[in-house]
């Protein structure tokens, strides 16, 4: 009986033991957080707008006409705003995943005469992007690369008539950037982020605008090429779903 009583208590002890080590390995894990999972959210920022442009147009004044080369450059500012969705997935400290992004923004150029009578026109941006970072527990630190789409329209000066035919086409490039994340909760992150797009060639056309030169009435078509490049810089709120 005693024997039993004995071999009894040893087991006991020898569960609570175990127990206890249990506890404390899953007090360890619930201290360290895991990046895998589905997300989405929204950002809000800005984009900082620089553009290089060359054209060629046609002056057309008492029905004459002259050949018009011009080259510059442009910058200017854009509100932004948007939502992203993503993936990632978490081995040892590395952090790698893929994201698609959206935003829509509102351009504003810096100029404020007819020396640059063309600028691009922000409508909205997209990318789909790879994500590789390195993770300390709630903080993470990564870069991205990827694909980037816009929508690109061509804002004339108003000085030319409101009856000209302007336009760009939408146009693709390339994104790449980085940002650091902070795990709010298991489920909430908060990024800041920055992500440059790097759009090439995009080809605009101006047709019948008319501008007044020395006092005289002179209708222009004019077509080009212009090089905008978007760096764009936000704030990020992520909700993580259930891996």
């Amino acid at each position: 009986m005693n024997r039993r009583i004995v071999y009894l208590a040893a087991v006991v002890a020898l569960a609570m033991s175990s127990t206890g080590g249990n506890a404390q390995d899953l007090a360890v894990d619930d201290n360290h957080h895991d990046w895998t999972g589905i997300y989405a959210g929204a950002q809000i920022g800005f984009s900082r707008i620089t553009e290089d442009y060359s054209a060629r147009g046609q002056l057309r004044a008492r029905g004459r006409e002259a050949s018009v080369p011009a080259s510059g450059s442009n910058s200017g500012n854009a509100f932004l705003f948007g939502g992203h969705v993503g993936g990632l997935y978490q081995t040892g400290s590395f952090v790698f995943g893929a994201e698609g992004r959206f935003d829509w923004g509102k351009h504003s150029n810096d100029r404020d005469d007819c020396s640059d009578c063309t600028a691009i026109s922000l409508k909205w941006l997209g990318a789909a992007i790879a994500k590789l970072g390195f993770a300390n527990d709630r903080w993470l630190v990564y870069g991205s690369v990827g694909a980037a789409f816009g929508r690109l329209d061509l804002d004339v000066h108003p000085d030319f008539a409101s009856t000209a035919d302007a336009y760009v086409k939408s146009h693709r490039g390339i994104a790449y950037g980085g940002g650091i994340s902070y795990a709010l909760s298991e489920r909430w992150t908060l990024t800041a982020d920055y992500l440059r797009y790097d759009m090439r060639k995009a080809s605009y056309q101006i047709k019948n605008a008319q501008v007044t030169i020395s006092g005289e009435p002179v209708s222009l078509d004019l077509r080009g090429k212009q090089d905008p490049t978007f760096d764009t810089f936000s704030v990020r709120a992520s909700y993580r779903f259930a891996p």
